[in-house]
């Protein structure tokens, strides 16, 4: 599995301490870290990352209405679960998004 998310960003502002534990801090990460990095460095990772802003706002409305975990058991039903609030995202996102009619 990898897992492609934004590292965090860096302050320039920092003091020389702090840049110098930040490095120390870095050296000593485990090599896992160090891969995720690499990746998210590479132009791949960021084409990743980009296409994952397309989703984000739909699994947070997915949790906010109470899908945090699946009560269902099986692929199948979890898939049509997923199915069901994605056209239901999809309806409620074009009827917000109509323009009124004129009066």
């Amino acid at each position: 599995m990898q897992v492609f998310s934004p590292p965090p960003a860096r302050k320039d502002a920092s003091k020389p301490a702090s840049k110098a534990r930040y490095e120390r801090n870095r050296a000593a990460e485990p090599q896992c870290l160090k891969e995720w990095r690499a990746r998210m460095d590479s132009e791949e990772g960021q084409a990743v990352y980009k296409r994952r802003s397309n989703t984000e706002h739909v699994h947070a409305r997915l949790k906010n209405r109470g899908f945090d975990h699946m009560v269902l058991r099986g692929l199948a039903k979890v898939r049509t679960a997923c199915l069901l609030h994605a056209v239901t995202h999809n309806l409620m996102w074009a009827i917000s998004r109509r323009a009124p009619k004129p009066t």
